[in-house]
């Protein structure tokens, strides 16, 4: 937001001075810079307007998904018990179906089971 607010208080050269153009082009001349589309033109639109009328800034949500579901200790201990016995030998294929069984998902709230990149 902050470069889209650079690049539209800054005279924006070739364009008609209507406050719709400017504000339109300074979204996708920002987008331009980053890299993006215009779907997140429309988004910084959106969510600069939404930053004048409240004060707030929107809130980041990076990050607070990636909390690994074995930090449930019951999740995890059903998980290290039934690896216990499946013998000596266990492989992460193992990890895989068995957090594919719908029992399971059900009773951790699932809603997939993990890829096998993942298990390893």
């Amino acid at each position: 937001m902050k470069v889209f607010l650079t690049i539209y208080t800054a005279p924006l050269p070739n364009t008609p001075r209507s406050h719709t153009t400017n504000w339109n082009a300074a979204s996708l001349q920002t987008t331009h810079v980053l890299g993006k589309g215009p779907w997140f033109a429309c988004q910084l639109c959106v969510w600069t307007k939404a930053y004048f009328e409240s004060r707030l800034l929107p809130q980041n949500r990076y990050g607070t998904w990636n909390k690994s579901r074995l930090e449930d200790e019951d999740l995890a201990g059903e998980l290290h018990l039934h690896l216990q016995s499946l013998g000596k030998y266990v492989r992460a294929l193992d990890i895989v179906h068995y957090l594919d069984r719908p029992e399971v998902q059900k009773r951790y709230g699932l809603k997939k089971t993990i890829s096998l990149a993942t298990a390893r």
